[in-house]
């Protein structure tokens, strides 16, 4: 029998992206990121022959006015929920919504703190009835709209231990993400349409800080080059995208996938701009070559520190000098670069935290982001500050990569704000970044380029 299922990313009093690892407002990229998880499971939904809407309130800052009328126009039957680890508690009052509009409608949370902490989020709201574990939720949601019962990941308030996380193994079973459900989001240096594209899952590096492996698992799972083709063109076809971020913790993992990917893009004749993420171990310049010719413009590096030690503390398995190499590869060859730095990661003192900021500048991305070190819960890292005593305190909404959670005995939290604000002031204020900035937009965004920067600037000085 059909249902009706509402997938909802609900309304915040800032714009905030919840989709796996990256759990940030919106002002941290002066944009938030288009929830492609909802659009996956709204896909998936579909498929199974149910009726399945999107409510996302992130682009268009919808209200919970907004997401009232919505139930109570669809009248869901199924309410799927999209949490991250700052915003959980106003998250799960969606779940009293639903039940407001009808007593009878299951309530579903969903994301990288359910996956961890299911049992906390009955806790924190009594009109929530399932929470599932794992990053691909779709055939967990769906046994519970089917009502079958003891599938993997499916955790409810008479659940007895927590279970195992669900891992998806085909990710091609799951169908073409409804991509096009979407509200409309933009890139914004350009102010271009964007979209993610789910290409893959898992990772199997040992970062301490990350969510992912115990989300989806350490064997990287990928769709076929056709699959990622398909979802390409539907992309642009169905949701206008002129940028494509592939959504994969490390899209190079696989050199030989790669050059298939870009002969893939050739021979359909699709032009559009690409963006990815990948490891400083992981490139070489003949792909990087290759990948430029079918329309790859950015490259983000997961950099993290300027400290070989602190590398090595958090098992990132790279080097300092890769990172050089890697950076100088990608700017050769014409890509824009991005490089992620942390703040405040074990064994961080004021001598190490100024080797990261003269490392940023030095490595040569021509953008950086800075974090304060976030110890979300599914890392090893969260396991760590319990155990040693370096939270500071129990609220949720402290746990964010603009926040200061993490204190240690001889480099506060003071410290990380200080040294991470430092980071932007010395890194985007130096002569000649204006010439790289505009280098980087196109007309349609040069107009926002003051608002994008009142929004950034108003995330990196909280």
């Amino acid at each position: 029998m059909m249902k009706r299922i509402l997938i909802v990313h609900p309304p915040y009093f800032e714009n905030f992206s919840r989709d796996g690892r990256c759990q940030n407002p919106g002002d941290a990229w002066a944009t938030s990121f288009p929830p492609i998880t909802l659009a996956s499971i709204a896909g998936y939904m579909k498929k199974c022959g149910h009726h399945a809407r999107i409510f996302d309130a992130m682009p268009n800052a919808l209200t919970w006015d907004d997401l009232d009328k919505e139930m109570a126009e669809f009248k869901p039957d199924f309410v799927v929920i999209n949490t991250a680890t700052p915003t959980i508690e106003n998250d799960l009052k969606t779940a009293d919504m639903a039940k407001k509009h009808n007593q009878k409608a299951i309530t579903i949370a969903i994301g990288g703190f359910p996956t961890a902490l299911p049992f906390e989020c009955f806790k924190i709201n009594k009109n929530l009835d399932f929470s599932v574990r794992g990053e691909r939720s779709e055939k967990p949601i769906a046994s519970i709209v089917d009502g079958r019962s003891g599938f993997t990941g499916v955790i409810n308030r008479k659940s007895h231990g927590i279970g195992d996380v669900y891992i998806e193994e085909d990710l091609e079973s799951l169908g073409t993400p409804s991509y096009e459900l979407l509200p409309g989001y933009r890139f914004p240096l350009t102010n271009e349409k964007w979209m993610f594209c789910l290409d893959s899952s898992g990772c199997p590096y040992q970062c301490t800080y990350c969510i992912i492996p115990s989300m989806s698992g350490r064997t990287f799972i990928w769709k076929s080059i056709k699959q990622v083709g398909d979802e390409i063109q539907y992309i642009i076809e169905k949701a206008g995208a002129e940028i494509i971020l592939f959504w994969s913790e490390c899209f190079t993992q696989s050199e030989d996938r790669v050059y298939k990917l870009c002969d893939e893009i050739e021979k359909r004749g699709i032009k559009c701009k690409f963006m990815c993420t990948t490891r400083v171990d992981r490139i070489n310049k003949p792909l990087l070559k290759r990948m430029r010719e079918v329309g790859f413009e950015w490259m983000s590096f997961g950099l993290e520190t300027g400290s070989q030690k602190i590398l090595d503390n958090i098992k990132k398995g790279a080097t300092i000098e890769q990172a050089y190499k890697a950076v100088k590869m990608a700017n050769d060859v014409g890509f824009k670069t991005i490089g992620h730095f942390i703040i405040g990661l074990p064994g961080e003192t004021k001598k190490t935290a100024e080797q990261t900021l003269v490392f940023s500048r030095k490595v040569g991305v021509k953008f950086a982001q800075f974090y304060s070190v976030t110890p979300f819960p599914g890392s090893l890292f969260y396991e760590q500050a319990l155990e040693n005593g370096w939270l500071m305190n129990n609220e949720w909404g402290s746990i964010e990569q603009g926040k200061q959670a993490i204190s240690y005995p001889n480099f506060s939290a003071d410290d990380i704000k200080q040294f991470r604000q430092r980071g932007y002031r010395e890194f985007y204020f130096r002569p000649g970044f204006l010439w790289t900035l505009l280098r980087s937009v196109n007309l349609k965004g040069f107009f926002g380029l003051a608002r994008t920067g009142t929004r950034f600037m108003k995330w990196w000085k909280r």
